[in-house]
Protein backbone atom coordinates (compact mmCIF):
# COMPACT_ATOMS: atom_id res chain seq x y z
CA UNK A 1 0.00 0.00 0.00
CA UNK A 2 1.55 3.15 -0.84
CA UNK A 3 2.04 6.20 1.46
CA UNK A 4 2.60 9.18 -0.02
CA UNK A 5 4.93 9.14 -3.30
CA UNK A 6 7.71 7.61 -1.56
CA UNK A 7 7.00 5.21 0.74
CA UNK A 8 4.88 1.47 0.75
CA UNK A 9 3.52 -0.17 3.71
CA UNK A 10 3.37 -3.81 3.40
CA UNK A 11 2.56 -6.99 5.50
CA UNK A 12 2.11 -10.68 5.57
CA UNK A 13 1.78 -13.46 8.01
CA UNK A 14 2.08 -17.36 8.10
CA UNK A 15 0.38 -20.07 10.23
CA UNK A 16 1.35 -24.10 9.47
CA UNK A 17 -0.77 -26.29 11.39
CA UNK A 18 0.77 -29.65 11.37
CA UNK A 19 -0.09 -33.39 13.67
CA UNK A 20 2.52 -36.48 13.09
CA UNK A 21 2.66 -39.74 14.41
CA UNK A 22 5.90 -42.58 14.79
CA UNK A 23 6.27 -45.66 16.21
CA UNK A 24 9.09 -47.06 18.81
CA UNK A 25 9.98 -50.13 20.34
CA UNK A 26 8.36 -53.00 20.63
CA UNK A 27 7.47 -53.66 23.88
CA UNK A 28 7.31 -57.60 24.88
CA UNK A 29 4.23 -59.31 26.70
CA UNK A 30 6.41 -60.82 29.08
CA UNK A 31 8.97 -57.53 29.65
CA UNK A 32 9.22 -55.53 32.83
CA UNK A 33 7.75 -52.50 31.16
CA UNK A 34 4.33 -54.29 29.93
CA UNK A 35 0.80 -55.08 32.00
CA UNK A 36 0.02 -58.64 30.40
CA UNK A 37 -3.49 -57.13 31.91
CA UNK A 38 -3.61 -54.08 29.99
CA UNK A 39 -1.79 -55.26 26.78
CA UNK A 40 -1.75 -59.10 26.52
CA UNK A 41 0.51 -59.60 22.96
CA UNK A 42 2.96 -56.89 23.94
CA UNK A 43 2.78 -53.26 22.74
CA UNK A 44 4.19 -50.71 20.56
CA UNK A 45 3.90 -47.05 21.81
CA UNK A 46 2.69 -44.41 19.11
CA UNK A 47 4.35 -41.20 19.29
CA UNK A 48 2.00 -37.76 18.37
CA UNK A 49 3.79 -34.32 17.62
CA UNK A 50 1.24 -31.05 17.25
CA UNK A 51 3.59 -28.27 15.79
CA UNK A 52 2.00 -24.95 15.26
CA UNK A 53 3.95 -22.03 13.38
CA UNK A 54 2.88 -18.66 13.30
CA UNK A 55 4.56 -15.62 11.84
CA UNK A 56 3.80 -11.95 11.29
CA UNK A 57 5.54 -9.20 9.23
CA UNK A 58 5.12 -5.55 8.96
CA UNK A 59 6.77 -3.09 7.75
CA UNK A 60 7.36 0.15 5.23
CA UNK A 61 10.32 0.64 2.49
CA UNK A 62 10.64 3.55 0.43
CA UNK A 63 13.21 6.98 -0.26
CA UNK A 64 14.35 9.70 1.59
CA UNK A 65 16.60 11.70 -0.36
CA UNK A 66 19.90 9.29 -2.09
CA UNK A 67 18.86 6.22 0.24
CA UNK A 68 16.68 3.59 -0.08
CA UNK A 69 15.07 2.01 3.38
CA UNK A 70 13.54 -0.83 4.77
CA UNK A 71 11.86 -0.69 8.11
CA UNK A 72 10.40 -3.77 9.23
CA UNK A 73 8.92 -5.64 12.69
CA UNK A 74 8.66 -9.31 12.49
CA UNK A 75 7.37 -11.73 15.16
CA UNK A 76 7.33 -16.01 15.32
CA UNK A 77 6.07 -18.11 17.05
CA UNK A 78 6.59 -21.65 17.16
CA UNK A 79 4.35 -24.69 19.35
CA UNK A 80 4.99 -28.24 19.67
CA UNK A 81 3.39 -30.21 21.98
CA UNK A 82 4.31 -33.78 22.13
CA UNK A 83 1.59 -36.72 23.03
CA UNK A 84 2.15 -40.87 23.89
CA UNK A 85 -0.72 -42.84 22.84
CA UNK A 86 -1.05 -46.69 22.96
CA UNK A 87 1.68 -46.92 25.98
CA UNK A 88 2.16 -47.57 29.64
CA UNK A 89 3.50 -46.16 32.60
CA UNK A 90 4.44 -49.83 34.33
CA UNK A 91 5.29 -48.47 37.96
CA UNK A 92 1.94 -47.53 38.16
CA UNK A 93 0.51 -51.08 37.56
CA UNK A 94 -2.28 -51.90 35.37
CA UNK A 95 -4.48 -48.98 36.06
CA UNK A 96 -1.65 -46.52 34.33
CA UNK A 97 -3.61 -44.77 31.99
CA UNK A 98 -2.18 -45.31 28.08
CA UNK A 99 -2.52 -42.24 26.59
CA UNK A 100 -0.02 -39.07 27.73
CA UNK A 101 0.95 -35.48 27.21
CA UNK A 102 4.83 -35.55 28.06
CA UNK A 103 5.52 -31.97 27.56
CA UNK A 104 5.24 -28.35 25.67
CA UNK A 105 7.57 -26.69 23.87
CA UNK A 106 7.40 -22.85 22.55
CA UNK A 107 10.00 -20.38 20.98
CA UNK A 108 9.19 -17.15 20.08
CA UNK A 109 11.67 -14.86 18.19
CA UNK A 110 10.76 -10.83 17.55
CA UNK A 111 12.83 -8.74 15.44
CA UNK A 112 13.35 -4.93 14.99
CA UNK A 113 15.04 -4.56 11.32
CA UNK A 114 16.18 -1.28 9.71
CA UNK A 115 17.98 -1.00 6.48
CA UNK A 116 19.55 1.39 4.19
CA UNK A 117 21.16 1.38 0.89
CA UNK A 118 22.60 3.63 -1.61
CA UNK A 119 24.17 3.41 -4.97
CA UNK A 120 26.68 5.69 -6.53
CA UNK A 121 29.09 6.49 -9.09
CA UNK A 122 33.01 6.65 -8.52
CA UNK A 123 35.27 7.07 -12.23
CA UNK A 124 34.19 4.06 -13.91
CA UNK A 125 32.83 1.77 -11.00
CA UNK A 126 29.52 1.61 -9.76
CA UNK A 127 28.83 1.16 -5.74
CA UNK A 128 26.67 0.18 -3.95
CA UNK A 129 26.60 0.69 0.20
CA UNK A 130 24.59 -0.61 2.77
CA UNK A 131 23.95 -0.37 6.17
CA UNK A 132 21.70 -1.51 8.79
CA UNK A 133 20.98 -2.60 12.45
CA UNK A 134 18.66 -5.13 14.37
CA UNK A 135 17.41 -6.13 17.57
CA UNK A 136 16.11 -9.13 18.14
CA UNK A 137 14.43 -10.92 21.40
CA UNK A 138 14.29 -14.59 21.72
CA UNK A 139 12.04 -16.95 24.15
CA UNK A 140 12.40 -20.72 24.51
CA UNK A 141 10.03 -22.48 27.13
CA UNK A 142 9.43 -25.82 27.91
CA UNK A 143 6.27 -27.20 30.27
CA UNK A 144 5.93 -30.67 32.46
CA UNK A 145 3.75 -33.78 30.72
CA UNK A 146 1.17 -34.96 32.80
CA UNK A 147 2.21 -35.83 36.07
CA UNK A 148 1.32 -39.99 35.12
CA UNK A 149 3.92 -39.45 32.03
CA UNK A 150 7.23 -39.32 34.64
CA UNK A 151 5.46 -40.59 38.19
CA UNK A 152 7.39 -43.08 40.07
CA UNK A 153 4.42 -45.60 40.99
CA UNK A 154 3.96 -48.02 44.07
CA UNK A 155 5.64 -51.14 41.39
CA UNK A 156 9.32 -50.25 42.22
CA UNK A 157 10.42 -52.98 39.87
CA UNK A 158 8.91 -51.88 36.94
CA UNK A 159 10.13 -48.86 34.48
CA UNK A 160 8.94 -45.57 35.67
CA UNK A 161 7.87 -42.84 33.16
CA UNK A 162 5.44 -43.27 30.15
CA UNK A 163 7.15 -46.22 27.70
CA UNK A 164 8.76 -44.17 24.63
CA UNK A 165 9.64 -41.05 26.31
CA UNK A 166 8.85 -40.08 29.64
CA UNK A 167 7.46 -36.55 30.25
CA UNK A 168 9.36 -33.83 31.30
CA UNK A 169 8.84 -32.96 35.10
CA UNK A 170 8.72 -29.80 36.74
CA UNK A 171 12.12 -29.97 37.07
CA UNK A 172 13.36 -30.22 34.07
CA UNK A 173 11.01 -26.95 32.66
CA UNK A 174 13.09 -24.45 30.89
CA UNK A 175 12.55 -20.47 30.59
CA UNK A 176 15.22 -18.73 28.99
CA UNK A 177 15.39 -15.71 26.91
CA UNK A 178 18.02 -13.11 25.47
CA UNK A 179 18.58 -10.32 23.33
CA UNK A 180 20.71 -9.57 20.57
CA UNK A 181 21.56 -6.12 19.03
CA UNK A 182 23.40 -6.10 15.86
CA UNK A 183 24.58 -3.25 13.01
CA UNK A 184 26.49 -3.87 9.61
CA UNK A 185 27.74 -2.44 6.65
CA UNK A 186 28.54 -3.74 3.61
CA UNK A 187 30.19 -2.34 0.16
CA UNK A 188 29.02 -3.84 -3.79
CA UNK A 189 31.22 -2.87 -6.33
CA UNK A 190 31.52 -3.42 -10.49
CA UNK A 191 34.75 -2.08 -11.92
CA UNK A 192 33.43 -2.04 -15.42
CA UNK A 193 31.78 -5.20 -16.89
CA UNK A 194 34.00 -7.85 -15.72
CA UNK A 195 35.32 -7.62 -11.76
CA UNK A 196 32.47 -7.39 -8.78
CA UNK A 197 33.63 -7.34 -5.44
CA UNK A 198 31.62 -7.90 -2.05
CA UNK A 199 33.05 -6.79 1.62
CA UNK A 200 30.68 -6.61 4.52
CA UNK A 201 31.08 -6.21 8.46
CA UNK A 202 29.04 -7.10 11.02
CA UNK A 203 28.66 -6.93 14.81
CA UNK A 204 26.62 -8.82 17.37
CA UNK A 205 26.10 -8.72 20.89
CA UNK A 206 24.39 -10.94 22.70
CA UNK A 207 23.48 -10.41 26.36
CA UNK A 208 24.44 -13.80 27.35
CA UNK A 209 27.30 -14.57 25.05
CA UNK A 210 29.08 -10.76 24.75
CA UNK A 211 29.67 -8.92 21.33
CA UNK A 212 31.60 -10.60 18.37
CA UNK A 213 32.70 -8.86 14.69
CA UNK A 214 32.29 -10.93 11.54
CA UNK A 215 32.86 -9.98 7.99
CA UNK A 216 33.24 -11.46 4.27
CA UNK A 217 35.12 -10.61 1.23
CA UNK A 218 33.93 -11.75 -1.58
CA UNK A 219 34.66 -11.37 -5.53
CA UNK A 220 34.31 -12.04 -8.97
CA UNK A 221 35.88 -11.90 -12.32
CA UNK A 222 34.62 -12.62 -15.50
CA UNK A 223 38.14 -13.44 -17.74
CA UNK A 224 35.45 -13.55 -21.07
CA UNK A 225 31.64 -13.40 -21.46
CA UNK A 226 31.29 -17.48 -21.05
CA UNK A 227 33.42 -17.78 -17.80
CA UNK A 228 34.03 -16.67 -14.68
CA UNK A 229 36.19 -16.86 -11.42
CA UNK A 230 34.91 -16.21 -7.92
CA UNK A 231 35.98 -16.39 -4.52
CA UNK A 232 35.37 -15.74 -0.85
CA UNK A 233 36.68 -15.69 2.56
CA UNK A 234 34.43 -14.77 5.93
CA UNK A 235 34.71 -14.67 9.37
CA UNK A 236 31.39 -16.12 11.62
CA UNK A 237 29.78 -16.36 14.76
CA UNK A 238 27.43 -18.61 16.52
CA UNK A 239 26.10 -18.35 19.74
CA UNK A 240 24.40 -21.76 20.77
CA UNK A 241 20.73 -21.78 20.52
CA UNK A 242 18.38 -21.23 23.68
CA UNK A 243 17.51 -24.99 23.24
CA UNK A 244 21.30 -26.23 23.48
CA UNK A 245 21.68 -24.05 26.91
CA UNK A 246 18.25 -25.23 28.46
CA UNK A 247 16.74 -28.05 27.04
CA UNK A 248 16.07 -30.87 29.48
CA UNK A 249 14.42 -34.76 29.10
CA UNK A 250 13.50 -37.62 30.29
CA UNK A 251 14.19 -41.30 27.23
CA UNK A 252 13.59 -45.27 27.39
CA UNK A 253 16.02 -46.75 25.31
CA UNK A 254 17.60 -50.43 25.19
CA UNK A 255 21.39 -51.31 26.80
CA UNK A 256 23.95 -53.62 24.77
CA UNK A 257 22.13 -56.25 26.27
CA UNK A 258 18.51 -55.89 25.25
CA UNK A 259 17.66 -54.35 28.35
CA UNK A 260 15.12 -50.74 28.35
CA UNK A 261 16.99 -47.80 30.09
CA UNK A 262 16.58 -44.24 31.80
CA UNK A 263 17.79 -42.09 30.31
CA UNK A 264 18.47 -38.23 30.52
CA UNK A 265 19.50 -35.23 28.50
CA UNK A 266 20.47 -32.67 31.03
CA UNK A 267 21.56 -28.57 30.49
CA UNK A 268 24.99 -27.57 31.10
CA UNK A 269 23.24 -25.65 34.38
CA UNK A 270 21.60 -28.67 35.65
CA UNK A 271 23.14 -29.55 39.43
CA UNK A 272 23.75 -33.47 38.02
CA UNK A 273 26.14 -32.51 34.79
CA UNK A 274 27.75 -29.40 36.79
CA UNK A 275 29.07 -32.12 38.95
CA UNK A 276 30.16 -35.06 35.96
CA UNK A 277 32.25 -31.66 34.61
CA UNK A 278 29.46 -29.88 32.56
CA UNK A 279 30.50 -26.09 31.70
CA UNK A 280 28.97 -23.45 30.60
CA UNK A 281 28.44 -23.21 26.37
CA UNK A 282 31.02 -20.94 24.62
CA UNK A 283 29.82 -19.66 21.20
CA UNK A 284 31.36 -21.66 17.66
CA UNK A 285 33.51 -19.55 15.80
CA UNK A 286 33.61 -20.41 11.92
CA UNK A 287 36.77 -19.38 9.03
CA UNK A 288 35.18 -20.06 5.64
CA UNK A 289 37.09 -19.84 2.72
CA UNK A 290 35.82 -20.83 -1.39
CA UNK A 291 37.00 -20.52 -4.47
CA UNK A 292 35.61 -21.84 -8.30
CA UNK A 293 34.15 -20.84 -11.75
CA UNK A 294 31.38 -20.58 -13.64
CA UNK A 295 30.55 -20.75 -17.24
CA UNK A 296 28.10 -20.42 -19.70
CA UNK A 297 28.02 -21.98 -22.62
CA UNK A 298 25.38 -21.14 -25.36
CA UNK A 299 22.50 -20.07 -24.70
CA UNK A 300 21.29 -23.33 -23.10
CA UNK A 301 23.80 -24.71 -20.68
CA UNK A 302 25.49 -23.60 -17.45
CA UNK A 303 28.56 -25.22 -15.47
CA UNK A 304 29.99 -24.10 -12.24
CA UNK A 305 32.19 -25.79 -10.02
CA UNK A 306 33.51 -24.22 -6.39
CA UNK A 307 35.92 -25.80 -3.77
CA UNK A 308 35.73 -25.02 -0.14
CA UNK A 309 36.90 -25.32 3.35
CA UNK A 310 35.30 -24.53 6.54
CA UNK A 311 37.09 -24.80 10.11
CA UNK A 312 34.87 -24.73 13.14
CA UNK A 313 36.31 -23.53 16.35
CA UNK A 314 34.16 -24.69 20.07
CA UNK A 315 32.05 -26.80 17.72
CA UNK A 316 28.70 -27.64 20.52
CA UNK A 317 27.45 -30.95 20.15
CA UNK A 318 25.98 -33.47 22.40
CA UNK A 319 28.15 -35.49 24.43
CA UNK A 320 28.95 -39.60 24.53
CA UNK A 321 25.34 -41.21 26.38
CA UNK A 322 27.65 -41.69 29.89
CA UNK A 323 26.40 -45.15 31.52
CA UNK A 324 27.15 -47.32 33.84
CA UNK A 325 26.68 -48.58 37.83
CA UNK A 326 29.10 -45.47 38.65
CA UNK A 327 26.91 -43.38 37.07
CA UNK A 328 23.50 -44.50 38.31
CA UNK A 329 25.51 -44.68 41.87
CA UNK A 330 26.51 -41.27 42.02
CA UNK A 331 23.70 -39.37 41.35
CA UNK A 332 21.77 -41.62 43.28
CA UNK A 333 23.77 -40.96 46.34
CA UNK A 334 25.14 -37.10 45.77
CA UNK A 335 21.48 -36.00 44.32
CA UNK A 336 18.90 -38.66 45.57
CA UNK A 337 17.57 -39.54 42.12
CA UNK A 338 17.50 -42.93 41.55
CA UNK A 339 17.95 -45.54 38.32
CA UNK A 340 19.24 -42.89 35.88
CA UNK A 341 21.46 -45.19 33.78
CA UNK A 342 22.29 -42.93 30.70
CA UNK A 343 22.98 -38.96 30.80
CA UNK A 344 24.11 -37.15 28.59
CA UNK A 345 24.55 -32.87 27.41
CA UNK A 346 25.87 -30.57 25.21
CA UNK A 347 29.38 -29.59 24.86
CA UNK A 348 31.76 -27.55 23.05
CA UNK A 349 33.11 -30.79 21.65
CA UNK A 350 35.65 -30.40 18.82
CA UNK A 351 37.69 -28.10 16.40
CA UNK A 352 36.49 -29.84 13.05
CA UNK A 353 37.75 -28.80 9.40
CA UNK A 354 35.54 -29.39 5.81
CA UNK A 355 36.78 -29.58 2.69
CA UNK A 356 34.64 -30.79 -0.43
CA UNK A 357 33.65 -29.49 -3.75
CA UNK A 358 30.34 -28.78 -5.47
CA UNK A 359 29.75 -29.28 -9.22
CA UNK A 360 25.99 -27.91 -10.29
CA UNK A 361 25.35 -28.07 -14.59
CA UNK A 362 21.97 -26.54 -16.14
CA UNK A 363 20.41 -27.32 -19.18
CA UNK A 364 17.05 -25.27 -20.10
CA UNK A 365 15.25 -24.69 -23.36
CA UNK A 366 11.66 -24.26 -24.44
CA UNK A 367 9.59 -27.53 -24.89
CA UNK A 368 6.00 -28.42 -25.67
CA UNK A 369 4.59 -24.57 -24.87
CA UNK A 370 6.67 -24.56 -21.64
CA UNK A 371 10.16 -24.51 -20.06
CA UNK A 372 12.56 -27.09 -19.34
CA UNK A 373 15.35 -27.35 -16.60
CA UNK A 374 17.38 -30.21 -16.60
CA UNK A 375 19.94 -30.18 -13.59
CA UNK A 376 22.87 -31.98 -12.17
CA UNK A 377 24.67 -31.15 -9.09
CA UNK A 378 27.37 -33.16 -7.09
CA UNK A 379 29.30 -32.67 -3.48
CA UNK A 380 31.74 -33.99 -2.00
CA UNK A 381 32.57 -32.99 2.05
CA UNK A 382 35.42 -34.52 4.10
CA UNK A 383 34.99 -33.45 7.73
CA UNK A 384 37.96 -33.83 9.98
CA UNK A 385 38.72 -33.42 13.95
CA UNK A 386 41.33 -31.03 15.01
CA UNK A 387 40.97 -31.10 18.60
CA UNK A 388 38.62 -32.72 20.99
CA UNK A 389 37.30 -31.53 24.20
CA UNK A 390 39.26 -33.61 27.02
CA UNK A 391 37.02 -35.51 29.53
CA UNK A 392 36.42 -33.30 33.02
CA UNK A 393 38.25 -34.62 35.52
CA UNK A 394 34.89 -34.82 37.47
CA UNK A 395 33.94 -37.76 35.31
CA UNK A 396 36.95 -39.44 34.95
CA UNK A 397 37.33 -39.49 38.84
CA UNK A 398 33.93 -41.95 38.67
CA UNK A 399 35.19 -44.29 36.08
CA UNK A 400 39.30 -44.03 34.33
CA UNK A 401 36.79 -45.44 31.42
CA UNK A 402 34.58 -42.82 31.22
CA UNK A 403 34.71 -40.29 27.94
CA UNK A 404 33.13 -37.33 27.48
CA UNK A 405 33.25 -37.19 23.59
CA UNK A 406 34.18 -40.51 22.34
CA UNK A 407 33.79 -42.73 19.17
CA UNK A 408 29.86 -42.55 18.99
CA UNK A 409 29.55 -38.61 18.85
CA UNK A 410 33.34 -38.23 17.06
CA UNK A 411 31.88 -40.82 13.90
CA UNK A 412 28.39 -38.53 14.45
CA UNK A 413 30.67 -35.62 13.06
CA UNK A 414 32.78 -37.78 9.92
CA UNK A 415 31.31 -40.45 8.60
CA UNK A 416 27.72 -40.89 9.84
CA UNK A 417 26.50 -38.52 6.86
CA UNK A 418 27.05 -38.99 3.37
CA UNK A 419 30.72 -37.40 2.07
CA UNK A 420 29.45 -37.32 -1.51
CA UNK A 421 25.56 -36.65 -3.19
CA UNK A 422 24.61 -36.60 -6.39
CA UNK A 423 21.56 -35.00 -7.67
CA UNK A 424 19.38 -35.42 -10.98
CA UNK A 425 16.55 -33.12 -11.52
CA UNK A 426 14.26 -32.47 -14.49
CA UNK A 427 11.26 -29.29 -14.06
CA UNK A 428 8.53 -28.53 -16.92
CA UNK A 429 6.47 -25.69 -16.38
CA UNK A 430 3.52 -23.46 -18.36
CA UNK A 431 1.37 -20.91 -17.04
CA UNK A 432 -0.68 -23.93 -15.71
CA UNK A 433 1.21 -26.91 -14.90
CA UNK A 434 4.50 -27.77 -12.98
CA UNK A 435 6.41 -30.93 -13.07
CA UNK A 436 9.34 -32.25 -11.15
CA UNK A 437 11.08 -35.69 -11.47
CA UNK A 438 14.36 -35.59 -8.71
CA UNK A 439 16.80 -38.57 -8.75
CA UNK A 440 18.94 -38.15 -5.80
CA UNK A 441 21.95 -40.74 -4.59
CA UNK A 442 23.52 -40.54 -0.93
CA UNK A 443 26.72 -41.55 -0.52
CA UNK A 444 28.05 -44.87 1.69
CA UNK A 445 28.26 -44.07 5.50
CA UNK A 446 30.35 -45.62 7.88
CA UNK A 447 29.05 -45.98 11.77
CA UNK A 448 30.54 -46.76 14.71
CA UNK A 449 29.24 -47.93 18.43
CA UNK A 450 30.25 -48.03 21.50
CA UNK A 451 28.56 -50.83 23.43
CA UNK A 452 31.57 -50.17 26.49
CA UNK A 453 34.10 -53.21 27.87
CA UNK A 454 36.05 -52.20 24.36
CA UNK A 455 32.90 -53.84 21.96
CA UNK A 456 33.05 -50.85 19.30
CA UNK A 457 31.37 -52.94 16.21
CA UNK A 458 30.72 -50.75 13.26
CA UNK A 459 29.34 -51.25 9.76
CA UNK A 460 29.74 -49.44 6.34
CA UNK A 461 25.93 -49.07 4.61
CA UNK A 462 26.21 -48.86 0.76
CA UNK A 463 24.99 -45.99 -1.08
CA UNK A 464 21.46 -45.17 -2.13
CA UNK A 465 19.22 -43.73 -4.82
CA UNK A 466 15.87 -41.60 -3.80
CA UNK A 467 13.14 -40.81 -6.51
CA UNK A 468 11.09 -37.73 -6.06
CA UNK A 469 7.64 -36.55 -8.12
CA UNK A 470 5.77 -33.74 -7.78
CA UNK A 471 2.63 -32.44 -10.27
CA UNK A 472 1.17 -28.33 -9.66
CA UNK A 473 -1.64 -27.68 -11.27
CA UNK A 474 -2.45 -24.19 -11.01
CA UNK A 475 -6.21 -23.25 -11.40
CA UNK A 476 -6.75 -19.95 -11.91
CA UNK A 477 -4.76 -17.34 -10.24
CA UNK A 478 -5.33 -18.03 -6.41
CA UNK A 479 -5.48 -21.23 -6.27
CA UNK A 480 -2.99 -24.46 -7.34
CA UNK A 481 -3.59 -28.31 -6.11
CA UNK A 482 -0.19 -30.62 -6.24
CA UNK A 483 0.40 -34.09 -5.74
CA UNK A 484 3.73 -35.97 -5.23
CA UNK A 485 5.68 -38.37 -3.21
CA UNK A 486 9.21 -38.37 -1.47
CA UNK A 487 11.30 -41.59 -2.04
CA UNK A 488 8.41 -42.87 -4.04
CA UNK A 489 10.51 -46.37 -5.44
CA UNK A 490 10.29 -47.15 -1.42
CA UNK A 491 14.38 -47.48 -1.01
CA UNK A 492 15.52 -48.53 2.18
CA UNK A 493 18.98 -48.06 3.68
CA UNK A 494 21.11 -51.62 4.08
CA UNK A 495 19.75 -53.44 7.45
CA UNK A 496 21.79 -52.97 10.10
CA UNK A 497 24.22 -56.31 11.21
CA UNK A 498 23.02 -58.32 14.63
CA UNK A 499 25.64 -56.35 16.73
CA UNK A 500 23.92 -53.35 16.21
CA UNK A 501 20.28 -53.42 15.57
CA UNK A 502 19.50 -53.56 19.00
CA UNK A 503 17.90 -56.99 18.69
CA UNK A 504 16.01 -56.53 15.67
CA UNK A 505 14.32 -53.45 17.08
CA UNK A 506 16.67 -50.55 14.88
CA UNK A 507 16.84 -52.81 11.51
CA UNK A 508 17.72 -48.90 10.13
CA UNK A 509 20.51 -46.60 10.83
CA UNK A 510 18.70 -43.70 12.39
CA UNK A 511 21.19 -41.41 10.52
CA UNK A 512 20.44 -43.19 6.95
CA UNK A 513 20.19 -40.72 4.08
CA UNK A 514 17.73 -42.25 2.44
CA UNK A 515 15.86 -42.17 6.06
CA UNK A 516 13.92 -45.59 7.61
CA UNK A 517 9.97 -44.81 6.61
CA UNK A 518 9.99 -46.12 2.64
CA UNK A 519 7.59 -44.22 0.24
CA UNK A 520 6.12 -40.99 1.66
CA UNK A 521 2.94 -39.27 -0.45
CA UNK A 522 1.81 -35.85 -0.10
CA UNK A 523 -1.07 -33.71 -1.71
CA UNK A 524 -1.14 -29.98 -1.39
CA UNK A 525 -3.60 -27.14 -1.83
CA UNK A 526 -1.68 -23.10 -2.31
CA UNK A 527 -4.47 -19.92 -2.10
CA UNK A 528 -2.45 -17.00 -2.92
CA UNK A 529 -4.44 -13.96 -1.18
Amino acid sequence: MAIGRAATLYGFGTWHQRESEGANYFRYPDGEANWREVYPDGFRPVSIGENRDVAVVAGVRGQAGAWDYDASLNHGRNDFTFRLRDSLNASLGPGSPTRFRTGDYAFRQTLANLDLSRGFERGTAFHTAGTGLELRREDYETGAGDPASYAAGPFTDRPTGSQAGGGLTPQDEADLDRDVASVYVSLSSAFGERLTTDAALRYEDYSDFGGEATGKLAARYEFAPAFALRGAVSRNFRAPALAQSGYESTGTGYDAAGRLIQSRLLSVNNPIARALGATDLGPEQSTNASFGFTSRIGEHFDVSLDLFQIEIDDRVALSEAITGGALTDFIDREFGVPGVESVSFFVNAADTRTRGAELVANWRRPLAGGDLLLNGAWSYAKTDLRRIVETPAELAALDPDYVLFGVEERNTLTDAAPRTRGVLSGAWRTDRLNLLARATRHGSTRRVFDFGGGFEPEQTYGAKWQLDLEAELRLGDRWALAVGGLNVADAYADRSNEDIHYFGNLPYDVLSGVGSGGAYYYSRVRYRF
